[in-house]
């Protein structure tokens, strides 16, 4: 489904998690924006929809360098990391105070972080960002809660 397209009773399925009257109930106050929406509901229950991996790197730069990493990023890694197998999404986010980022990524399973891990496109990504002055990043991994 494409963003800008309201929900209605046909976007969802028999295998869908959400009824459309589950739906129909959260957005019932007057008050509540319409969502919406580019993908639809997945099941609770399927196995194939098994939780991703949330990754962030929390990043710490000499502030006097944050137009240069976030260029870096721009530029030369968000587009190698979410061509990576198992890569779903990838943001940067910066810290209102200069000089902090975190990287965030989804992940399908976190063997999809490990090939990624070991790959070329990693050694690729430290070695721009190796140049920005002050470094320092920390790596979690992160389950969604339900």
């Amino acid at each position: 489904m494409a963003i800008g397209k309201a929900l209605t009773p046909s976007h969802f399925t028999a295998s869908t998690a959400w009824s459309y009257e589950r739906f129909a109930a959260c957005n019932a106050s007057p008050d509540w924006p319409k969502i919406l929406l580019d993908s639809s509901f997945a099941s609770e229950d399927s196995q194939e929809d098994a939780m991703s991996i949330i990754r962030l790197i929390h990043i710490k730069i000499d502030p006097s360098e944050t137009e240069t990493a976030e260029r870096i990023w721009k530029t030369e890694c968000a587009t190698l990391m979410i061509a990576q197998k198992g890569c779903m999404s990838e943001k940067l986010l910066r810290a209102r105070d200069r000089g902090e980022f975190i990287s965030y990524s989804e992940w399908e399973t976190e063997a999809d972080i490990e090939r990624y891990m070991g790959s070329a496109a990693h050694k690729e990504i430290v070695s721009h960002t190796r140049g920005v002055k002050g470094a320092s990043a920390v790596v979690k991994l992160y389950d969604l809660v339900n």
